[in-house]
C-alpha cells in the first residue's frame, strides 16, 4: 500500500516536472514573439514619423508652387514652411523670383500669379491642358476595359470550376460531356489570354504615346514659358517708342536744287550713313510715317560731313515737289544702328515668275540693315545667320505656298512664320518694304505722242545765290543762269 502511494507521488512529481518545462518553453517562446512585435511596432512608428516628415516637406513645396500660380495664398505657404521646419533653396529662389517678376506690374489690377501675366498664352495652356485631360480619359477607359475582362474571366473560371465538380459527380455517366466542357472551357480560357494580352499591349502603347505626348507638352511649355520672357523685353523695347507705336522719321532735307536734282539732308557720317542709302521723302507736316505715302525718293552720293550728305533725286513730283523740312525715312537704317530683316516667302517684283530675292536682298544690305534669317525658294535656311531673335524687326513676306508647293517649303515656311509671331516681330510685304526704302524699278519710256507745242512749258525765273541762300541752299548749289524748262502739271509723270 506504501509503494503504491509512493508510485503515485512520482508519477505527479515527474508530470508536474514536464508541466513546468512546457510552461517554461512557452514562456520563453511568447517572450521572443512579444520582442519582436515590439521592434516591428518601433520599426512602423520610426518609417510613419518619416512619411509624415517628408509628406510635410512636399506639402510646403507644393504649397509655394500653388502660390506662385495663385492656387492659395502666402499664409498657406508660410504655414506649411513652419509645419515642415523645412529651409529649400530652391523653394526660396522660386517665391524670390516670382516676388521680382510681380513687381515688374505694380499699376496692374488684382494679384498677380503666372498665370495670369500673358493672357494670350492662356488659350494655348488651356488646349494642352485638354489634351491631357484626354490623354488620361483614355487611359482610365482602357484600365476599365481591362479590368472588366479581368472580371469576365475570373467569373468565368468560377463557372468552370463549378461545372468540373458537378461532372466529377456524374463522372461515369458524363464523362464524354465533361470532357467536350472541359475542351470548350480551355478555348474560351486561350480565347481569353489573347484578349487580356492584346488588351495589355494596347495599354502599353497607349502609355508609352502618353508618355512621348508629355514629353511634347513640356517641350511645348518651356517654349512658351521663354516666348513670355522673348515677349517681357519686346514689350520694353515697345514702351520706349513712341505711345501711337509707328515710325519716325531718320532725317530731314536741309536744301534743295531742283535744277541740278539734288538735295542735301541733316544726317551724315556721325550717324553711320553709308553711301547709295535711299530713303522715301513724306511731306514736311506728316504725323508718322509707317503708314504714309512717300511724295518722291532719293539715294545718298556724298557723305559731305559729321551730319550732312549730298543726295540725288530718284523721284518727285512737279505738283509736290521736294521741300526743305520734308521728313526722310528707310526701314533698312536708323542713326546709330542698323535694322534686322528675315525674308521668307516666293519674292516675284515684276510678277515675271522669276524669283528677284537677290535683289531685296542687295537692296537691304546696301540701305545698311542685316538679315538674320532667310529661308530659300526650296525649303532651306541659309546657314552662317544668326536666326530670328529678339533684335529682328522686320520679318518680309513674299508669296505664300500653294496648294502646288513642295510640302517641306511649306512646312518650313509656316514653321519660320510661327517664330516670328511668337517674338512678335512685325511682318511687311516685298512692296511695302521697297516703298518705304524709296526703292522703284528704272522704267524706260518712249514717247510716241505727237509733238507739244514748246511755247507751253512754264518760264522759270533765274533765281540768284542771294535767293538761294533765302531758300536755306549753300551759294554753290544755286541753279545755274539757264535752267532747262519744266513740264507742266499735266505731264507730271510720276502721278
Amino acid at each position: 500500500m506504501a509503494s503504491r502511494e509512493a508510485q503515485g507521488w512520482q508519477i505527479s512529481v515527474i508530470i508536474f516536472a514536464i508541466l513546468t518545462v512546457i510552461l517554461a518553453v512557452t514562456t520563453y517562446i511568447y517572450y521572443r514573439q512579444s520582442e519582436t512585435y515590439f521592434k516591428d511596432a518601433e520599426t512602423a512608428k520610426k518609417s510613419k514619423s518619416d512619411t509624415d516628415k517628408t509628406n510635410r516637406e512636399l506639402e510646403y513645396k507644393l504649397r509655394a508652387h500653388q502660390y506662385v500660380l495663385g492656387l492659395t495664398e502666402r499664409d498657406a505657404v508660410d504655414a506649411s514652411k513652419a509645419a515642415s521646419g523645412l529651409t529649400d533653396p530652391a523653394i526660396d529662389d522660386l517665391l524670390k523670383k516670382f516676388d521680382e517678376d510681380m513687381a515688374m506690374f505694380p499699376s496692374a489690377q488684382g494679384k498677380l500669379n503666372y498665370r495670369n501675366i500673358q493672357d494670350q498664352l492662356l488659350v494655348a495652356v488651356r488646349d494642352r491642358n485638354s489634351q491631357v485631360v484626354d490623354a488620361q480619359t483614355r487611359e482610365r477607359s482602357l484600365e476599365r476595359d481591362k479590368q472588366t475582362i479581368t472580371k469576365t474571366a475570373s467569373e468565368t473560371v468560377t463557372k468552370a470550376q463549378e461545372g468540373q465538380k458537378v461532372a466529377e459527380t456524374d463522372r461515369d455517366a458524363e464523362r464524354q460531356k465533361f470532357g467536350d466542357a472541359r475542351t470548350q472551357f480551355e478555348k474560351a480560357q486561350a480565347t481569353l489570354a489573347t484578349q487580356i494580352a492584346s488588351k495589355d499591349k494596347i495599354l502599353k502603347d497607349e502609355t508609352g504615346k502618353l508618355s512621348k505626348e508629355r514629353e511634347v507638352l513640356q517641350a511645348d511649355n518651356q517654349r512658351l514659358a521663354s516666348a513670355v520672357e522673348n515677349l517681357k523685353v519686346r514689350k520694353q523695347e515697345l514702351e520706349s517708342d513712341t505711345a501711337d507705336n509707328f515710325e519716325s522719321a531718320d532725317g530731314r532735307v536741309q536744301w534743295v536744287n531742283q535744277r541740278q536734282r539734288l538735295v542735301w539732308i541733316n544726317v551724315g557720317l556721325a550717324d553711320g550713313l553709308g553711301r547709295q542709302t535711299t530713303f522715301a521723302v513724306f511731306d514736311r507736316d506728316q504725323a508718322g510715317v509707317k503708314n504714309a505715302k512717300p511724295k518722291g525718293r532719293i539715294e545718298v552720293l556724298q557723305i559731305k560731313d559729321e551730319h550732312t550728305a549730298e543726295c540725288r533725286i530718284l523721284e518727285d513730283k512737279v505738283a509736290n515737289p521736294i521741300v526743305p523740312g520734308d521728313l526722310i525715312h528707310t526701314p533698312a537704317w536708323q542713326p546709330g544702328q542698323k535694322v534686322r530683316f528675315a525674308l521668307v516667302g516666293f519674292m516675284d517684283i515684276n510678277r515675271d515668275g522669276v524669283s528677284d530675292r537677290d535683289l531685296i536682298r542687295n537692296v537691304i544690305q546696301m540701305n545698311g540693315g542685316l538679315i538674320d534669317a532667310e529661308l530659300t525658294d526650296d525649303g532651306r535656311r541659309l546657314p552662317g545667320l544668326p536666326g530670328i531673335n529678339v533684335n529682328t524687326r522686320y520679318m518680309v513676306l513674299g508669296d505664300k505656298p500653294t496648294d502646288k508647293t513642295d510640302d517641306k517649303v511649306t512646312k518650313e515656311y509656316s514653321a519660320l512664320v510661327s517664330e516670328a509671331q511668337r517674338y512678335g516681330i512685325e511682318t511687311i510685304s516685298v512692296q511695302k518694304l521697297l516703298n518705304l526704302m524709296g526703292w522703284k524699278a528704272e522704267e524706260k519710256t518712249l514717247n510716241l505722242a505727237k509733238s507739244r507745242d514748246l511755247t507751253k512749258f512754264k518760264k522759270d525765273t533765274k533765281p540768284t545765290a542771294s535767293a538761294a541762300a533765302d531758300e536755306g541752299m549753300p551759294e554753290d548749289a544755286a541753279p545755274p543762269a539757264k535752267a532747262a524748262p519744266m513740264p507742266a502739271a499735266e505731264d507730271d509723270p510720276f502721278k
